[in-house]
């Protein structure tokens, strides 16, 4: 009966380390699940795209960059004549993506106007649609923008897409 329970209480020794150890091992496993699944709160998936911040210096200057090259594009195309201006309504949405750098995927309202009111109240080739009535010359477009800030040409230009209304695609397009 004494080898019995010596026996029994070597055992009973045994069960209760490998509980022991399997328990530590349970609540590792738990508490990196848990840091991991922070972690992708936080950092997202890599290469997912998110909603952009138009408090964002990034996506302002995103914005900026985007207006400045379709009016480059549509001076070169011969679509913005003298007197014209590129008629710029509100920006709809920003996304951002990280890419080989950061992508802007910028959805504004935009046109072409030759309306001499408009133009009267143009700046720099620009005007806005909140002082311009030629809205029927505005429509929905989509310009991706990619700032890669450690290249010598800091932005690319990858995409633009007519959404809805006046098509202006073949003026970025012609105008590259």
């Amino acid at each position: 009966a004494v080898v019995s329970t010596q026996s029994t209480g070597t055992n009973n020794l045994s069960f209760r380390m490998k509980l022991l150890v399997t328990l530590a091992l349970v609540g590792v496993v738990a508490a990196l699940t848990l840091e991991e699944d922070k972690r992708e709160i936080i950092m997202g998936i890599p290469g997912g795209i998110y909603d952009g911040d138009m408090d964002d210096p990034g996506t302002r200057e995103a914005v900026k960059q985007a207006l400045g090259e379709f009016k480059r594009r549509a001076d070169k195309s011969g679509r913005l004549e003298a007197g014209n201006a590129v008629l710029v309504g509100d920006v709809i949405n920003v996304k951002t993506q990280v890419v080989a750098g950061q992508k802007y995927i910028i959805t504004i309202n935009l046109g072409l106007t030759s309306d001499r009111g408009c133009t009267a109240k143009s700046e720099h080739g620009f005007v806005s649609a909140k002082v311009c009535q030629d809205t029927q010359n505005m429509g929905v477009h989509k310009v991706e923008v990619v700032n890669q800030p450690w290249m010598a040409t800091k932005y690319l230009f990858t995409e633009f897409e007519d959404v809805e209304g006046p098509e202006l695609a073949s003026v970025w397009n012609s105008g590259n």
